[in-house]
Order: structure tokens, then sequence, then C-alpha cells
């Protein structure tokens, strides 16, 4: 669970989030995905503000006690801030799992399990790794979560 990486044991939140990058969009998913956060930039950038009504069961954007949104997105809520993240191609996943692999591998990890398929379609993720086999740089295994619809 995130909130363990914190000595307060809470989930991590839009300061914590914003101390790391105010550039760069960030958002993060516990581990269940069923709750996330992100920073400031990321809820912009999705269109999320404190006026954002989520529509649908158990969908809440948490708010502070003086109504300004904490960045935690939680169930219908982190749904819908995932799915408005853009997608991304083979092109550009395949160098950020080239560096997973890297890393992996300098720990001596050789098998590994994902569900990476709210990163890019499922289309692009498979290709991207074709292509980091293809170049002799998959150097990890790879077992990929798919679920039904």
């Amino acid at each position: 669970m995130m909130r363990l990486l914190f000595a307060e044991r809470r989930q991590p939140n839009r300061d914590d989030l914003d101390a790391a990058s105010s550039k760069h969009p960030i958002m993060v998913d516990r581990v269940c995905g069923h709750i996330g956060a992100a920073n400031t930039l990321a809820l912009a950038r999705v269109g999320f503000d404190e006026s954002t009504v989520i529509e649908g069961e158990g969908g809440i954007l948490e708010k502070d006690a003086h109504g300004r949104l904490t960045g935690v997105v939680v169930e219908t809520a982190r749904d819908v801030l995932v799915n408005r993240i853009p997608k991304k191609d083979a092109a550009s996943i395949a160098p950020l799992i080239r560096r997973v692999f890297e890393e992996a591998s300098a720990c001596g990890v050789t098998s590994m399990h994902t569900d990476d398929l709210e990163a890019a379609p499922l289309k692009e993720i498979m290709a991207a790794y074709r292509m980091l086999k293809e170049r002799g740089l998959a150097t990890v295994r790879i077992w990929e979560e798919l679920q039904k619809p």
C-alpha cells in the first residue's frame, strides 16, 4: 500500500506529488487499482478542479476541509482520470520498458508480472515488447495480466 511509504502511514496527496515535480503530470496508483493520487498538473491536464462532479458509484475526488482537491482519486474518479490520460504508442513505451528491464536485471530479477494495459492499448504494449525482444533488449521475462472485459 502506498500509505506504508510515508512515516505518517497515509495516502500520498497532490502536495506530496507536487514536491516531486511541478513540471510533469504525475499519477500514482495503489496496487489495488481502486485508489490513486495525482499532482496539480495532472489534475489540471485531465480537467479536474473543485467544481468537477464525478458520476458513478463510488467516485470520489477527495477534498480537504477548505474544499481544495487533495489529489486523491477513488474508484470511478480514478477511472475517469486514467481514461483521460493520453495513451502512448509502442515507440514511446519501449524505452520506458527497457529502463525497467535494466533496473530489474541489475537487481537480479529475471521475471516480472505486470498489468500495464492502462498505459496504452494492448497492441502498442505488445509491439513495444516485440521491438525490445527483436533488438535483444528483453532481459526479463514478462507475464502480462489480461482480463476479460
